[in-house]
């Protein structure tokens, strides 16, 4: 503990009643109400300013997979309903909902991420129906649309319902979500 000293007076302020004295007159140790008050609000607004800027990683990663879900079961819709070719590219930081227009590719939705959340996506392997390859398409566009092919987003659906089965995975460290989707655009549960 610092040791507290009271300074020598000077003279004329030594003549003055002990009310009337400047601060000098009294010991100089510690903090006085204000400068504690102000310490106070420096350290709960840094507290405030972390608490946002840390993600709530198991909402954030809940809300960013149900999100994804609901983007996979419009582009799923609206390609079946409009008779239109939907897909879903991903991006650094994110992903985009795409529709094919005679121009080409035109981006419906781009869906950003929070920052720390890892996303990848993980084609066609595990959906393996050897039966109907040849009978399916699986989002494929018609042979008209090749030109477009060098554009075309890694997943895709078609018209007939059919899409691109693949796995999209988002996890923060140890934590992970995944939306499976299999040959008809149907979500598949996480059995792992």
């Amino acid at each position: 503990m610092p040791r507290c000293e009271t300074p020598s007076l000077p003279l004329r302020e030594r003549e003055l009643p002990e009310g009337l004295r400047g601060r000098s007159a009294h010991t100089q140790c510690g903090l006085t109400l204000v400068e504690l008050l102000i310490v106070l609000l420096i350290v709960s607004m840094t507290a405030g300013i972390v608490m946002f800027a840390v993600p709530r990683q198991p909402n954030d990663l809940l809300s960013v997979s149900q999100q994804f879900e609901r983007d996979v079961i419009a582009a799923r819709d609206q390609a079946v309903a409009e008779a239109a070719l939907y897909g879903i590219e991903p991006m650094p930081g994110g992903y985009v909902v795409y529709r094919l227009v005679p121009e080409g590719w035109l981006a419906v939705e781009q869906r950003s991420l929070p920052r720390g959340l890892a996303f990848a996506i993980e084609g066609g392997d595990m959906f393996d129906m050897p039966e109907h390859r040849d009978e399916i398409g699986f989002g494929l566009p018609p042979k008209e649309e090749e030109a477009t092919a060098s554009l075309m987003p890694d997943i895709l659906f078609a018209a007939d319902g059919t899409a691109t089965p693949f796995t999209a995975t988002f996890g923060t460290g140890r934590l992970q979500s995944r939306v499976m989707v299999g040959p008809f655009g149907e979500l598949k549960e996480d059995t792992r």
